[in-house]
């Protein structure tokens, strides 16, 4: 653009018109800085339809079968943060969880995330149940592009909404993964914020350890010491979604 003494010799009309243009393209461009922190982290015990990380527990299903596999971790220190992984067998990969949302404030035994993770930018309806976040879409954000999805999310379209998503995160944000938290999202001057406490439940979370079906919260059974969710197929928010005789359960629609 050119300039004369410190001003565009563009008219003004057209020195708008170029800007809400840069603008426009700024909006589109989507960082790699994602891809390329991404490391490789293959899980060669997956077996099943479906695999992905379960707090930290690894679980596969096929069909109503509910196994476990190994969980593995980019060899090195563990990150701030930690690690979150995506994907299956030979294409699992990690990233740093910070890539994407923001660490915790804790106060005592009160932790707060005020930049809390959504599956993407756009608007977002999540809950925090029994050691899952699970999300409906309310539409794009204003004036913002959605962005790139977060891989850690599975999602599907919500039964009987056309154009609502589902999403559930399996391994959702924690401030410690040593121990089991009972999280829930609250919204603070309009902004969503994730705290979490020592959960004081008598009943396992999901991914949590467990002695028998009973340790587990309904729709949970213990698989090798670990409560492992049904199949999951993100497609309800609320049991009107399902068919009769069916609930949801984690975004899922089951007997």
């Amino acid at each position: 653009m050119p300039f004369a003494g410190g001003r565009s010799t563009l008219p003004r009309t057209d020195r708008y018109a170029r800007l809400i243009a840069t603008l426009s393209l700024a909006a589109c461009v989507v960082s790699p800085r994602f891809e390329e922190e991404r490391v490789h982290a293959p899980a060669p015990e997956d077996q099943g339809d479906l695999c992905l990380d379960l707090a930290t527990s690894r679980a596969c299903w096929s069909g109503t079968v509910r196994q476990l596999a190994t969980r593995t971790l980019p060899v090195g220190p563990v990150p701030a943060g930690g690690w979150r992984c995506f994907g299956q067998s030979a294409d699992r990969f990690c990233e740093l969880r910070t890539n994407r949302s923001g660490l915790f404030t804790c106060t005592d035994e009160r932790c707060l995330q005020t930049n809390t993770r959504f599956p993407d930018a756009a608007e977002w309806d999540c809950v925090a149940l029994q050691g899952a976040s699970v999300c409906r879409s309310e539409g794009p954000a204003a004036g913002v592009a959605s962005g790139p999805v977060d891989p850690g999310f599975l999602c599907g379209v919500r039964r009987r909404h056309a154009g609502e998503r589902i999403c559930v995160d399996f391994a959702p944000d924690v401030p410690d993964s040593t121990r089991t938290w009972g999280c829930r999202m609250e919204r603070t001057r309009g902004r969503a914020e994730r705290l979490c406490e020592p959960a004081r439940s008598a009943r396992a979370q999901l991914g949590a350890a467990c002695e028998d079906d009973a340790r587990c919260v309904d729709g949970a059974r213990c698989i090798e010491r670990v409560c492992v969710p049904g199949h999951p197929k993100p497609e309800c928010w609320l049991d009107a979604d399902c068919e009769q005789g069916e609930r949801c359960r984690w975004g899922t629609c089951a007997s």
